[in-house]
């Protein structure tokens, strides 16, 4: 071993502590990593090199000054973990992981989520996208698909599932901000992750678990050659994973979305904000439009008095019922109101609660050292997994930014004509209609009228699912050359690593298909009232349409993505540089070239390709998918240069003979990063590690950070969503009336009324976004007494401000806002975008000293850099 490499050691007694520790924590249900500091070794004892995160310098002493931790292969073998993202999870100062496909909260994303098999590491719980994570000293390609963060933007992570188990050294993980060594995304923390090399031999393992209905299967291999004199090695490690899924349905727990009766305390039973059931059920509940009154049926009302009716059994409607349906089933009635809420849909009855996942992870390594000890060295890895869940709500329903309706023409419509186009008598129209509120020619019902508009409650319950299978694959490929030259230790490398994903959802419903088949005219069309049967468990619809009916609107939605990612940097190194009196300084140099790209490719029934061409109302609305809002195509790309230096700094050494200084250690670092789409920026580091005595440390050290936008914050094109709204100048009008006591105390939505509403939001990225800035300090003491034979205790406090945290102003303060402008007699706020106001509204407005305006259908949100946060 060259002197010059060594970067941080531990003794191999240290060492062996460090594994009973992890051991016996992880066999007692918790778990830590130890601190990584550095112990001098006693005169002649064998030492084993252990190089870390926390300095690019070989040989220097300072890495003593940062809070690492790290976990070995006899570590990881010992917690008995499947994935990367099992492991991570042991690691204290790990946040709850969000963005991933093993999670309840990912899987009930819709297509817009990641999902899958990913995961993400979530260091001090600062959020995805803040944790830089390395492979063998090296970053690793981002994770395809997006997710939204705590702050409503778009947030990439590396996929820690692509990573090995088998084929891993050890773990580094450095608990300090380290922006300025190895650049952006370091703002929480750097996680590196050290392959096998040199290995010879074969080793295989092989787990099995089942706990009832999950069950669990993992073989590793690893194996390793030498020859040339042993000058050539190839070391290679595979890991093959399955687990099965688990249902919903298979915990008592969370067989049932509503959660009623499992809330034991008095002043909780039966309280309704525990049934999370949904509304939207077989059991359908349609307004009819435009009346303005109740719709009678031989004089008698049928609908409440904005029209709503919904079908329910016979035996539940009871008194309430006020008719029934010819084209419903002869047990079913109908009432005048909303579907009941003991008909609400449980959508876990069919959803699954984890996925399950197919893997295999492969990574090779190929080392030959030159006989001036130079040594060229080639690492490959190939990550492929496949999962499926089923997420349970059936066809949903649609949204209100893609109206779709019940054609008139519809052969099971009540309200639909007295005579098809063909000449033949409607069998299904409701007898004794007043002509003049449904006419000869009938009334198309709508699904969604538009926003805030009224809507239909109905769930298309035919087939499950949907059904998700998310294909995730990637590939890694580095080409470097490493070794010593005139003293000076230098590392140099080419990358190129790709990551794909396809997101595949089979039974969604194509709205052209869907509305077609209810137009028909024949016995053909889809029926919307046939009401849910037994209903089993709330769920399961046993009255379905056929599948001749319903076979031709099921559609496939696709999403694909890529990222790139090309990386080529020189390193070097010297912990010699010229002698100082406490010791020699240390240095060390680089610079990086690395290009970014990201694609995220939406299905055609989601960009516009194949918009949704509502013929009831003659209008076009770009996505086509119920339940899905338009998402369109986006491609972003990026390069960086950067450049980087580092300096270890001895300050006071223990032959100096200094009373309570036994050595004091000083690190400096700084590095200068220009991107071609948002600037360039230089960022500082000091950290310095005094040792009081030998066994007691203080350290401290403070880093100026920053975290680049992702590309999907820059680039991605107009996005509309809908959201729920309060709007606040409206509810001032009834304040101002005296309808209501203050802003707190608003009710009522509907004609005139509009507190309560929905709005489209539209989100789109910017190329003026800046860096994330942030300042972070730490500080920590380490004893390590003499007294006792391999005891390490360690405290470190941190503090961490961002400025320039990119997020959206949100609908709900766009809004806030439009109503201070407009109460202080100043122009509105432009993002806020209303209809003209109408005679309801003005109507609503008089008595209140306010003009009156419109309802609000849009805000506009882009990305920007928000305020701070500690």
């Amino acid at each position: 071993m060259r002197q010059g490499k060594i970067r941080q050691i531990l003794t191999p007694r240290a060492s062996h502590v460090l594994r009973l520790c992890l051991a016996g924590l992880l066999a007692t249900g918790y778990s830590t990593a130890a601190n990584a500091q550095a112990s001098r070794p006693a005169a002649g004892e064998e030492i084993e090199e252990v190089v870390v995160v926390g300095s690019q310098i070989r040989g220097t002493s300072t890495t003593g000054a940062l809070p690492v931790s790290v976990i070995g292969r006899e570590e990881i073998a010992t917690a008995g973990v499947a994935s990367a993202d099992e492991l991570f999870r042991y690691i204290p100062g790990v946040g709850a992981v969000g963005f991933g496909g093993n999670n309840q909260r990912s899987t009930s994303f819709g297509i817009n989520g990641a999902r899958g098999d990913v995961s993400s590491i979530n260091l001090r719980s600062l959020g995805e996208g803040n944790t830089l994570v390395l492979l063998n000293g090296r970053r690793l390609v981002d994770h395809p698909s997006t997710q939204t963060d705590e702050q409503t933007a778009p947030a990439v992570a590396v996929n820690m599932n692509a990573l090995p188990i088998k084929g891993l050294e050890r773990i580094e993980v450095l608990r300090d901000g380290a922006s300025a060594i190895y650049g952006t995304d370091a703002v929480a923390g750097v996680v590196n992750t050290v392959l096998r090399k040199d290995y010879s031999g074969l080793e295989m393992s092989a787990r099995y678990g089942s706990a009832d209905s999950l069950d669990e299967t993992t073989i590793s291999v690893i194996g390793g050659i030498n020859f040339n004199g042993d000058r050539t090695n190839i070391t290679g490690s595979y890991t093959y994973h399955d687990r099965s899924e688990l249902a919903a349905a298979d915990r008592a727990f969370s067989a049932n979305r509503d959660a009623r009766s499992q809330v034991t305390h008095p002043d909780f039973l039966n309280d309704a904000s525990f049934n999370n059931s949904s509304t939207v059920t077989p059991w359908a509940s349609f307004d009819v439009p435009g009346i303005g009154a109740p719709v009678t049926q031989n004089g008698l009302p049928i609908t409440t008095g904005s029209g709503r009716f919904a079908l329910v059994p016979a035996s539940l409607g009871g008194a309430d019922c006020v008719g029934t349906l010819p084209a419903a089933p002869s047990d079913t009635c109908i009432i005048a109101g909303n579907t009941p809420a003991s008909l609400r849909h449980n959508r876990n009855a069919e959803a699954t609660m984890i996925p399950g996942v197919e893997r295999n992870n492969f990574f090779g390594t190929v080392t030959h050292t030159f006989d001036n000890d130079f040594e060229i060295y080639t690492e490959a890895g190939v990550y492929r997994a496949d999962s499926y869940y089923d997420r349970g709500d059936g066809g949903g329903g649609p949204l209100s930014t893609q109206p779709i309706d019940l054609p008139a023409s519809n052969y099971w419509n009540p309200f639909g004509p007295v005579n098809f186009s063909d000449g033949s008598a409607n069998p299904n129209r409701l007898p004794g209609l007043d002509l003049a509120q449904i006419p000869a020619e009938g009334v198309s019902l709508p699904f969604v009228s538009g926003p805030g508009g009224a809507r239909a409650f109905y769930r298309i319950s035919e087939r499950r699912g949907p059904i998700v299978k998310v294909n995730d694959q990637s590939y890694r490929l580095v080409q470097g050359l490493r070794g010593m030259f005139r003293e000076w230790d230098f590392d140099t490398a080419f990358v190129y690593s790709r990551a794909e994903t396809l997101d595949r959802t089979f039974n969604r419903i194509g709205l052209n298909e869907y509305m077609r088949q209810l137009a028909l005219e024949t016995p053909a069309a889809y029926n919307p009232w046939t009401g849910g049967g037994t209903y089993l468990n709330n769920a399961i619809d046993s009255t379905s349409n056929p599948a001749s009916s319903t076979d031709p609107f099921y559609i496939t939605v696709d999403r694909s993505g890529v990222t790139r990612l090309a990386l080529a940097d020189f390193k070097v190194s010297r912990g010699d540089l010229f002698a100082m009196p406490a010791g020699n300084l240390g240095f060390a140099a680089g610079v990086e070239f690395r290009r970014q790209t990201y694609e995220d490719n939406r299905d055609p029934h989601l960009d516009g390709t194949a918009p949704l061409n509502n013929f009831v109302r003659d209008e076009i609305f770009p996505s086509s998918v119920m339940g899905s809002s338009d998402t369109p195509d986006t491609f972003g790309r990026r390069s960086v240069f950067s450049i980087f230096t580092e300096l270890a700094v001895p300050l006071v050494a223990p032959d100096m003979n200094i009373p309570l200084v036994d050595s004091l250690d000083l690190q400096l670092a700084a590095r200068y990063e220009d991107f071609d789409d948002i600037g360039s920026v230089t960022k500082p580091r000091i950290a310095l590690s005094w040792h009081l005595v030998e066994g007691l440390q203080v350290r401290a050290s403070y880093s100026e950070g920053f975290k680049a936008p992702n590309l999907a914050m820059t680039s991605e094109p107009v996005i509309s969503r809908q959201v729920a709204a309060e709007d606040l100048y409206f509810c001032q009008a009834q304040v101002n009336k005296g309808d209501a006591p203050n802003l707190g105390a608003c009710t009522g939505t509907g004609i005139g009324n509009e507190f309560l509403t929905a709005v489209e939001r539209l989100t789109s990225g910017s190329k003026l976004l800046q860096p994330e800035e942030s300042e972070a300090m730490s500080y920590g003491i380490v004893f390590q007494p003499t007294f006792v034979d391999g005891l390490t205790m360690t405290v470190d406090y941190w503090e961490i401000d961002q400025t320039g945290i990119v997020g959206i102003f949100g609908t709900p303060n766009h809004i806030a806002l439009d109503w201070a402008l407009r109460i202080n007699g100043m122009a509105p706020n432009p993002d806020v975008v209303r209809l003209n106001p109408t005679a309801d509204n003005i109507a609503f407005f008089q008595g209140s000293g306010l003009d009156p305006v419109g309802q609000v259908i849009q805000t506009n949100v882009p990305y920007f850099n928000l305020d701070s946060r500690e």
